[in-house]
């Protein structure tokens, strides 16, 4: 998880327009959930369990897409297996290794175009407005995650054998990363990039990143 979100703050203090979209969407659910008690917390489980952050949610799966944590996976096949590629039959006998390359899946052309750039969009389909909505259907909270056909996505593995703890690694994803941007503004003044360390699970080896709180900017 830790490696994830380096790599999410990372692309969200590179790209302000996407920041402003960020906290323009966790403003907006976090006023739909404050009441008249000006003392009341922020509820942020009651957020993440409302769904009401599909951008955020699309800026985490752009980044696990970009740099997947690991970037290929291993199966063995329980019995031989036919495929058929560019018309021409294969047989993959049983017991054998295959190796699945997350990294170059996540930016085939064929399925992510311009596939080397941090496109949160490429992630979101509009939901039809009834057009009484204060932005006329444009806004965030008018979009949805899409679906995407099995075998382009690999954050968390897939098929039966994938995470079993999923669920809860993507709630808590989301949970850290509203609660530090909710708060807070990501800034990389000197465009500093950061070096993945190569190994069975992939990271960051150093990140650098200045912060200030929000609507003061007062830095921290």
């Amino acid at each position: 998880l830790s490696s994830t979100l380096c790599i999410l703050f990372h692309h969200i203090s590179t790209h302000p327009n996407i920041q402003q979209k960020v906290h323009d969407e966790i403003d907006a659910a976090i006023a739909s959930t404050l009441t008249k008690n000006e003392n009341e917390p922020i509820d942020f489980v009651r957020i993440i369990q409302a769904n009401a952050l599909p951008y955020l949610s699309a800026c985490i799966r752009e980044s696990q897409r970009l740099q997947p944590i690991t970037p290929i996976l291993m199966r063995r096949t329980e019995q031989a297996t036919e495929l058929n590629y560019k018309n021409t039959k294969m047989i993959i006998p049983k017991g054998t290794t295959a190796l699945i390359p997350i990294y170059q899946i996540h930016r085939n052309e064929a399925y992510y175009k311009d596939s080397e750039r941090y496109i949160p969009e490429r992630w979101l389909e509009p939901i039809p407005s009834d057009g009484n909505d204060e932005n006329g259907g444009n806004g965030c909270e008018n979009w949805k995650l899409k679906t995407l056909p099995k075998g382009l996505f690999y954050a968390f593995g897939g098929g039966p054998k994938m995470c079993v703890g999923y669920q809860l690694a993507d709630k808590e994803l989301k949970m850290t990363a509203l609660g530090v941007l909710s708060h807070f503004n990501l800034h990389n003044p000197e465009g500093e990039e950061f070096k993945i360390e190569d190994k069975f699970v992939t990271g960051p080896t150093s990140l650098k990143i200045s912060v200030t709180k929000r609507h003061d900017e007062e830095a921290s």
